[in-house]
């Protein structure tokens, strides 16, 4: 079986990169200087209203590029600010590790995972490093080897376990929808993490934390199928297609309301109207 044809057929290590899909529900970006550190989410970096995204979530490359250019250029210099500086690095380089060039993908991870490191050395309080070296991490997982792939996952567990430690809030309960959404793909021991109980303890805080996320419904409703608790599932199902909020952008809302709306079909009350 190919590299591909492996991670087609388990789609675990795709959908980590999901975050919930790692791109979650972010706030304004490192130019933001009123950041107070570690539990304060309202000023943290992050993607959806960052400027190298256009509309309809089209990345701007040469805007993000420019970007990194320019943070890389005052991290030198950078000292009160260079936790922000730091994240919006490694922010910057997973945006163009997943959506870039193939011959540069690779390439963008690696750093994104240098300059998180890098954060979670000298900011070990701080979410962020511990929330993008997992995405960045993920991303080399998605290109690399099987078996590769399978240890980074355990890796990528134990980083999001420490964002939501720090500050389960962070991209609208990020690190616990990222953490059930890999327990619910990932295939069960002795080869993976996957474990279903997890999922649904994860997806469920995740819900508590962002009850208007129509992901953490969507995610919670389908793990509570495959464990047979089917009018549970039901119930997260309406409140993802009543939800107002997307865990990356506005267009994918409507992608998770029409999902929902084809779950619900199998519900005693049928689909919302």
């Amino acid at each position: 079986m190919t590299q591909h044809a492996f991670f087609k057929k388990t789609g675990y290590l795709g959908l980590i990169l999901l975050l919930g899909l790692c791109l979650g529900a972010a706030k304004k970006g490192a130019e933001n200087p009123t950041d107070t550190g570690p539990g304060n989410s309202v000023h943290r970096p992050g993607p959806t209203s960052s400027p190298v995204f256009g509309p309809n979530a089209v990345v701007d490359f040469k805007r993000a590029q420019a970007l990194l250019a320019s943070y890389e250029k005052a991290l030198p210099r950078a000292k009160a600010s260079r936790g922000l500086v730091l994240t919006e690095l490694s922010r910057l380089c997973f945006i163009l590790g997943e959506w870039g060039d193939d011959n540069h993908r690779k390439q963008y991870f690696k750093k994104g995972v240098h300059y998180a490191k890098l954060l979670r050395r000298e900011q070990p309080r701080r979410v962020e490093g511990y929330y993008w070296l997992a995405l960045n991490l993920g991303g080399l997982a998605e290109m690399s080897g099987a078996w590769q792939g399978l240890h980074l996952v355990s890796v990528i567990v134990k980083d999001m376990k420490i964002a939501a430690r720090l500050d389960p809030g962070y991209n609208q309960a990020g690190p616990d929808r990222v953490l059930g959404r890999i327990y619910f793909k990932a295939p069960a021991w002795p080869l993976s993490v996957g474990n279903l109980h997890k999922s649904l303890r994860y997806l469920r805080a995740a819900v508590k934390l962002a009850p208007n996320n129509s992901t953490n419904h969507l995610y919670l409703a389908e793990t509570l199928l495959q464990l047979g608790k089917s009018s549970q599932a039901c119930r997260e199902l309406e409140k993802a297609f009543r939800a107002t909020s997307h865990a990356h952008w506005a267009p994918d809302l409507k992608k998770d309301h029409q999902k929902a709306h084809h779950l619900l079909q199998v519900c005693p009350t049928g689909p919302v109207k």
